[in-house]
């Protein structure tokens, strides 16, 4: 009889959790019923009910339906930012403002076969997992960084997969890619898809290794390579750090990319990058398959520093690379340009390059070997004069530079004037 009533009084207490509704996970759809873009009202969502830590949060209102989240914390399992139903793609807007928080567990899309958009204004997200801007076919993502933090424990992908556009605009405020041991990596346009980062102000960290145009799509005969950009005019952005030096490439494993660079500072503890060659092993016949990169860094200005113990490497091992130093400061311990014929150049104009120890030599022979030029010249002839020291401009250092003849100088100022007065009669 005893035995009865325990197994009753277990069986009860097991149906008692199994319809309570905190102990399952549900999916809360954003239906805006209350017409006040607050999160934290329950008439806002299905069935009326705040999603909770075990739940899916999907976003599918945008604009003056869009939902926020302000002076509330909201912790969730995953987000869906936009939706495909497997026949219509919905999009979704969030907006995280003053003291709003958002905790998310795991994986989440920012525009999943669909549009998402994602503002942080003076909120903070924070996730465990992966951060996806832009996902798949027909995923458009958005993420707009203009106060406070985001900080993924793991990847930040900015247009991952075929088909996929994404795009991060940072203006102020703290990203976070990875903890500071957790060795994290940042890709814009990775596997197929197309990524775009403007970064104007505020200070992004990457622990792990970002890249600029990573990897390709292949489907059937068709090979689509990755497509990637970043753009800086302000801000920090750090990648690596004493404990994990990582690189920073432009352009990798038949990825396609460009940094453009007119202001703010970057700072790499690994190698740069501008285009990277990896190599495929195959096993079984034994097979080495080099998947070169195509990389492209144009600096208008700027600083650029790249640690004593590592280099800028342009176009080596069969990759593509151009570095064009039109202004601003590149600092770095080594400076590698793959040997004639692979694609590996860098052209030095108003901007200085400077390399630790003595390289003169070294330099003196890229410059022969027509790898290294000055105003798209090898600065052989009278137009241009090379400027290269060791130990002068920079104790321990060498410094590279380049200047043109006055008659030169003339013939460049008179072409900027053109420029200027065809834009204005356009």
């Amino acid at each position: 009889m005893y035995k009865n009533v325990s197994f009753l009084i277990s069986l009860v207490f097991v149906l008692v959790l199994i319809s309570t509704p905190l102990a399952r996970a549900a999916v809360r759809t954003w239906d805006h019923d209350a017409l006040n873009n607050r999160w934290d009202i329950a008439a806002n969502w299905s069935n009326n009910k705040i999603p909770g830590t075990a739940d899916t949060a999907r976003i599918v209102k945008t604009g003056a339906d869009e939902c926020r989240i302000q002076a509330f914390a909201a912790e969730i399992n995953k987000l869906q930012l936009g939706y495909h139903d497997g026949t219509t793609a919905f999009a979704g807007d969030l907006r995280i403002l003053t003291d709003g928080s958002l905790k998310i567990a795991t994986e989440s899309p920012i525009g999943l076969k669909s549009q998402g958009r994602l503002y942080i204004e003076g909120g903070t997200l924070t996730t465990d997992d992966v951060l996806a801007v832009g996902r798949n076919a027909d995923g458009l993502g958005y993420l707009y960084m203009s106060g406070d933090a985001l900080t993924t424990g793991n990847t930040l992908e900015v247009g991952d997969g075929l088909g996929a556009v994404g795009r991060l605009v940072m203006s102020d405020g703290t990203i976070n890619v990875g903890l500071p041991d957790g060795n994290r990596n940042m890709r814009i346009g990775n596997d197929g898809g197309t990524g775009f980062a403007t970064v104007s102000g505020g200070v992004l960290n990457c622990s792990g290794n970002l890249v600029v145009g990573r990897g390709r799509n292949v489907t059937g005969d068709v090979e689509t390579p990755s497509e990637g950009l970043l753009t800086v005019t302000g801000g920090v952005i750090n990648v690596g750090g004493a404990t994990a030096p990582s690189d920073l490439s432009i352009g990798k494993q038949y990825g396609r990319g460009v940094l453009e660079m007119s202001d703010g500072i970057i700072n790499v503890a690994g190698n740069v990058y501008v285009g990277e060659t990896t190599i495929q092993i195959i096993e079984d016949p034994y097979e080495e398959i080099p998947r070169p990169g195509i990389g492209r860094l144009t600096m208008t200005g700027g600083f650029f520093s790249i640690s004593d113990a590592n280099s800028l490497l342009i176009g080596t091992n069969g990759s593509t690379g151009l570095v064009e130093l039109v202004d601003g400061l590149i600092m770095a311990g080594g400076l590698e340009i793959g040997p004639p014929g692979s694609g590996g150049k860098m052209d030095i104009r108003a901007g200085t390059l400077v390399l630790n120890g003595n390289q003169m030599d070294y330099v003196l022979g890229l410059i022969t070997a027509g790898l290294l030029t000055a105003y798209g010249t090898d600065g052989s002839g009278p137009v241009i004069q090379w400027q290269y020291d060791y130990n002068v401009r920079n104790p321990s250092r060498t410094t590279v530079s380049a200047v043109p003849e006055p008659a030169t100088l003339i013939l460049l100022s008179l072409g900027g004037l053109v420029l200027r007065y065809r834009k204005r009669r356009a």
